[in-house]
C-alpha cells in the first residue's frame, strides 16, 4: 500500500524503519515531557511551558522564555567521537546578544571547573544582523553555519548530522551547511540533558518554542534528512494493522481544518473516500477507515 503526503509518496513501512533506526531521544511534548524512544526518559520542566505547536494544537510543543528550561538526567544520548544525527522543529522568537542553546548534553568535572573539555554535544544558535546562525556546540569542538541561515518567529525544522569529525547542518529539509570538528571529543552516553538552555552557562538561554525533539545514534543521509522533515511537515497517513484488517490515521492535521481523504489507482484519477472530517486539538484524527484495496494511493485536500 502507498501513501500521498502533501507532495510526498510515501511507503508506510519505509517510513517507520526511517522514524525508529537508531533512535534513542523522543521527546515529542504531546501534553507532557515524557520520552517516547522507548528508554522511558522524563524530562523535569524547570518550569518549561507546553504552548502551541506549528499545527495549532495546544499543549503540544514546549516553550522557553529565556529563563525556564527541562532537564532529563537519565539521557541515552551517544557516546564517545560521537556519530548521531538531531533533529527538532524550532520557533525562534527574538535575536540576543548571547547564544541562545536548544539542546546539550555535557560531562561535568568531579573536582569542579564545569565541563570537561571536548565532552559537550548540542545545538545552539548565534546572532546574526537578522537571521541566526546554526551552532554544533561541542565545548571548544564547535562548528557554526558560514551564513545566518533561521529566521525567527517560524517554525522550521532543524537537523544536524555527525559522523567522527564532518558536521552536516540541515534547515527544512535542505542541506544549508558543512564542515568539520576537532578530533578528540568523549561525549558521555548517559549525560543530563538540558533542553532549552545550556547546563553549565545558564546565560546560554532559549527564546522560543521546541517541537519533536530526536537524538538518533546514527548519521541521516541527506535523502533520509529530507524524507523525515517531509513526515513531519505534511499530512500523513499512518497504517494500523488490526484483526479485522487496516485502518488509516491521520497525523499533523491543522487543528479546525476540514479534510477530504482521497483514494485512487494510477495517481491520476481520485475519487472521495468516506465523509469530510475535521482535525481534532490532539492534531491527527480519530475517524480511522477500513482499507479495503491493499494496492492504492491516498492522500488530503482540505475543504470549506
Amino acid at each position: 500500500m502507498a501513501l500521498v503526503a502533501g507532495s510526498a509518496l510515501l511507503r508506510h513501512v519505509r517510513s517507520q524503519d526511517l522514524l525508529t533506526n537508531g533512535l534513542v531521544i523522543f521527546f515529542p511534548f504531546r501534553g507532557d515531557f515524557y520520552d517516547e524512544s522507548g528508554y522511558g526518559a522524563y524530562a523535569s520542566p524547570k518550569p518549561a511551558t507546553l504552548l502551541w505547536d506549528r499545527f495549532g494544537a495546544p499543549t503540544n510543543a514546549v516553550g522557553f522564555s529565556g529563563a525556564d528550561y527541562a532537564v532529563d538526567r537519565v539521557s541515552w544520548h551517544p557516546g564517545g567521537e560521537v556519530t548521531l544525527t538531531y533533529s527538532c522543529w524550532v520557533f525562534a522568537e527574538r535575536i540576543v546578544p548571547e547564544r541562545q542553546c536548544l539542546f546539550s548534553v555535557a560531562s561535568f568535572s568531579l573536582f569542579g571547573g564545569g565541563i570537561l573539555p571536548n565532552t559537550r554535544s548540542g545545538v545552539a544558535l548565534d546572532p546574526g544582523s537578522s537571521n541566526l546562525f546554526i551552532v554544533f556546540t561541542g565545548a571548544g569542538n564547535d562548528f557554526t553555519s558560514p551564513q545566518p541561515v533561521l529566521r525567527t518567529n517560524e517554525w522550521h525544522h532543524l537537523a544536524l548530522t555527525k559522523n567522527s569529525q564532518a558536521v552536516q547542518m540541515f534547515l527544512d529539509g535542505e542541506l544549508v551547511a558543512r564542515g568539520f570538528t576537532q578530533s578528540g571529543q568523549s561525549v558521555p552516553s548517559r549525560g543530563d540533558l538540558y533542553i532549552g538552555r545550556n547546563g553549565n552557562t545558564p546565560g546560554e538561554q532559549f527564546y522560543g518554542r521546541l517541537d519533536e525533539l530526536r537524538v538518533y545514534r546514527r548519521a541521516f543521509s541527506a535523502p533520509e534528512v529530507r524524507q523525515l522533515y517531509t513526515l513531519e511537515a505534511f499530512p500523513r497517513l499512518n497504517i494500523l494493522r488490526e484483526q479485522a484488517g487496516l485502518r488509516l490515521q491521520a497525523l499533523n492535521l491543522f487543528v479546525g481544518t476540514n479534510y477530504q481523504l482521497e483514494i485512487s489507482d494510477d495517481l491520476l484519477r481520485w475519487n472521495d473516500w468516506g465523509a469530510p472530517f475535521q482535525s481534532s486539538l490532539s492534531g491527527s484524527s480519530s475517524q480511522l477507515l477500513m482499507v479495503t484495496n491493499a494496492n492504492a494511493f491516498w492522500r488530503f485536500r482540505s475543504v470549506p
